[in-house]
């Protein structure tokens, strides 16, 4: 456990982020980066309960979290991504002065 784990519980909003691979020059065990930094199961039952998990997409499965959390009410991944859509469309819209 570190601080990463002794502090879950105090947050309103979780923020993964994938494992940037292609940064790396050895080959990441994910599993083992699943257990250190990800969203695993044990994790999620310390934080709060109306606390939200979000991630911008893609993501490695059962790598930033445990894929069975996909099902909970907290995780907002799909509506992340769905209205992310629309927030850079309006976005390139207001920029381009249409």
């Amino acid at each position: 456990d570190g601080a990463w784990d002794d502090t879950l519980g105090d947050f309103d909003i979780i923020m993964m982020l994938r494992p940037q691979l292609e940064r790396h020059h050895s080959p990441v065990d994910l599993s083992h980066y699943h257990q250190q930094l990800g969203l695993t199961l044990e994790r999620f039952n310390r934080i709060k309960k109306n606390a939200i998990c979000m991630h911008p997409g893609p993501f490695y499965p059962d790598t930033e979290f445990n894929n069975k959390l996909m099902s909970t009410p907290q995780f907002k991944i799909m509506r992340q991504v769905y209205w992310g859509v629309y927030a850079r469309m309006s976005i390139f819209n207001y920029v381009l002065g249409k």
